[in-house]
């Protein structure tokens, strides 16, 4: 069997792949067992009960959109992290197991993101975060960046020469050139985000609840 040395593995794989060897992420399933059917049953509510008024109606259709697509990948990324750390030997890493694990992680980042765009418009373009008090949602916000303008990154020359990939895993969570996040505080920004959908699937029940004017 071949042991790499980890100088290699991380010049060429990802940073602290040789010292990833455990990941403790929460499982949310159990939490929301409607989150397979939010869409449906918004669309359900919305034809049968009542729906928003435009253009709420349309944030929240596509809110729930991305919190049914956040909460899928999220635990697929779960289940692809762990089953990659299961009988893995860290100096010779199942790499594309690994970078198939990177590649839904930045998924979950990059949906993560719009369903929190889509919350601040539904809060009046309210902020919901103060830059440099890093809260979690600062550093998701920060880590969906850098994912999406990597390429950037690489020919603007913010990466060194030994720079890999925008994104990678660690014990603790999940790291990136500037940022870093625990995965249980990125299991609790997906839960705020199921939260609000399981109140969102309901049109009637959410605006009575909440007294809201938005309903037809």
């Amino acid at each position: 069997m071949v042991s790499w040395n980890s100088e290699i593995l991380e010049k060429h794989i990802a940073p602290g792949i040789s010292d990833f060897t455990e990941a403790h992420i929460p499982d949310l399933r159990s939490d929301y067992d409607q989150a397979e059917y939010w869409l449906t049953n918004h669309f359900l509510n919305n034809a049968l009960r009542t729906s928003f008024n435009p253009p709420v109606k349309q944030y929240v259709q596509n809110y729930i959109f991305r919190a049914e697509v956040l909460f899928r990948l999220y635990h697929e990324a779960r289940d692809v992290t762990l089953g990659y750390l299961e009988g893995n030997d860290a100096r010779n890493p199942r790499v594309s197991r690994y970078y198939k694990a990177i590649s839904i992680w930045e998924t979950v980042f990059l949906n993560w993101a719009v369903a929190f765009d889509l919350i601040v418009k539904l809060n009046d373009n309210k902020k919901l975060f103060v830059k440099g008090e890093g809260s979690e949602e600062e550093g998701a916000y920060e880590i969906q960046n850098e994912i999406k303008h990597c390429g950037g990154s690489i020919f603007g020359g913010h990466w060194t020469e030994t720079s890999t990939i925008p994104i990678w895993l660690t014990n603790s969570g999940i790291s990136s050139h500037n940022c870093n996040i625990s995965f249980s505080e990125l299991s609790e920004l997906v839960a705020e985000v199921a939260k609000l959908a399981n109140e969102l699937q309901d049109p009637l029940s959410f605006s009575e609840s909440n007294k809201g004017n938005h309903s037809d």
